[in-house]
């Protein structure tokens, strides 16, 4: 199975989630149409003369436009924190974006009549939503956004011209019957407006079909992924009373016919019984590794830790095996006492790894130095070792599941390689992060940063 955290989940998007994007986007755009449209007034005047009375009007069109993306941008806003980070349904944030182009079309349009009508040549500007519609919203959607494009635009120079509106013409009418131009005009904005609603939808139906395609194949690997979490879990729980057997039966085997057995004997039942416990380290690994997975989409505990003691705690159990490779264990904890909202277990899982590693990889004579300091609003944990280090073309890999670096192999053959695939876990499902800086041969640095609770 890949490794989803770094690979294909960070890479895939959710329809919604995309278009919620996009939704944004189209806001933050508008705030270009506003500006150029307030600038555009007083330079056009120049070369498209219209009346005091006119510009008016169309500026205050412009603040409405300002005004709607102001409410665009709040709705935004009150949906982000209503929803506490979840996305709308795509059919929800298609009519947002669907009210908003029609609301622009409404505007344009009345820009238009006051500056021109007919006569203005920006009309096609319309053209412009019809593209936008087809990038954000289906065939069908654009479709019928170029259907509303087309009746407010027919509807604006028919009114026009049957004096049911004023005409607030710019320029003389062209040198051909106004009525046949105008159906022209109608003809020419009509087609072009449909013709680039299909060419651009047409654009878009490979990507959006792709797009379909890897979020189905994102949801089959999640599936699988559960599926073998629990067939981990399984596994694991199944081993692990067999296993526990062989290794009490070896070991009694030991004891009681320890006089009649030679050297040669005893060394296979101490490999027996060596590989046995090996044996237990791995299944326990998994086991822990498919509940962390499991949990993986569900918020940890929100209880307080005092992270403190529980390093505390953590360093005392691995003081003997610190004391007997003759490696100095020095700690640096603040005065004040603050904690960790989160679970537990799995925080324990992540100060223990990172400590046993710490001293299991570090030759004797070394040190290793635990510190933990508040940064902000983040609690900042530290591990540093003087051990053998990860090689460079390692660093990469270290978080991956089963991964272990060729130097670890041969310093000690214990290990399963699960160890900081559980911690990187544990501490992303906590909201933090995990980071490490190290050189071969002469040691590896570790920092988290959760959040952290006063």
């Amino acid at each position: 199975m890949p490794d989803l955290p770094l690979g294909i989940e960070n890479l895939l998007v959710p329809r919604q989630a995309e278009l919620a994007d996009r939704a944004k986007w189209f806001v933050r755009l508008r705030w270009m149409a506003v500006v150029g449209t307030l600038l555009a007034v007083p330079a056009g005047n120049g070369f498209m003369p219209y009346g005091l009375s006119e510009a008016r009007k169309i500026l205050l069109l412009s603040g409405c436009l300002f005004a709607l993306n102001v409410a665009y941008m709040l709705i935004l806003h009150v949906l982000d924190r209503r929803r506490k980070g979840a996305i709308p349904n795509v059919r929800t944030i298609e009519l947002f974006v669907k009210v908003q182009v029609v609301l622009d079309l409404v505007i344009l349009t009345g820009m238009l009549h006051f500056a021109g009508g007919l006569t203005n040549p920006f009309g096609f500007y319309y053209i412009f939503h019809v593209i936008l519609a087809s990038i954000l919203l289906t065939r069908r959607d654009a479709c019928e956004i170029a259907a509303v494009a087309l009746v407010l635009y027919a509807g604006m120079v028919l009114l026009e011209h049957y004096e049911v509106v004023d005409f607030h013409p710019i320029a003389p009418p062209p040198d051909v019957p106004y009525t046949g131009y105008m159906l022209t005009a109608i003809v020419a904005i009509g087609t072009t407006l449909f013709i680039a609603a299909f060419m651009a939808t047409s654009i878009m139906e490979r990507p959006r079909q792709k797009e379909g395609e890897l979020e189905h194949a994102l949801r089959d690997v999640k599936h699988l992924e559960g599926t073998k979490s629990r067939f981990l879990v399984l596994v694991s729980h199944e081993m692990r009373s067999p296993i526990v057997a062989i290794r009490s039966i070896l070991d009694a085997i030991r004891v009681a016919y320890k006089p009649c057995l030679g050297d040669k004997p005893s060394e296979m039942l101490q490999r027996a019984s060596e590989r046995a416990d090996s044996l237990l380290a791995l299944t326990k690994d998994l086991l822990t590794l498919a509940r962390q997975q499991s949990m993986q989409d569900s918020p940890p505990a929100s209880e307080t830790i005092d992270v403190l003691d529980l390093t505390r705690r953590n360093v005392e159990l691995f003081r003997t095996e610190a004391d007997e490779k003759q490696i100095a264990v020095k700690e640096d904890y603040p005065a004040a006492k603050f904690g960790v909202r989160g679970d537990h277990e799995s925080m324990n899982l992540v100060i223990s790894n990172l400590v046993s590693n710490a001293i299991r990889y570090t030759p004797g004579g070394g040190k290793v130095e635990l510190a933990w300091k508040l940064d902000g609003p983040w609690a900042v944990f530290t591990v540093s070792d003087s051990g053998i280090g990860i090689p460079e073309a390692d660093l990469q890999h270290i978080f991956k599941e089963f991964f272990r670096a060729e130097n670890a192999k041969k310093f000690t053959a214990s290990g399963t390689g699960m160890g900081l695939a559980i911690t990187r876990n544990v501490v992303e499902r906590h909201g933090g992060t995990i980071a490490l800086n190290s050189t071969e041969g002469k040691g590896t640095t570790f920092t988290v940063r959760l959040p952290a609770k006063m």
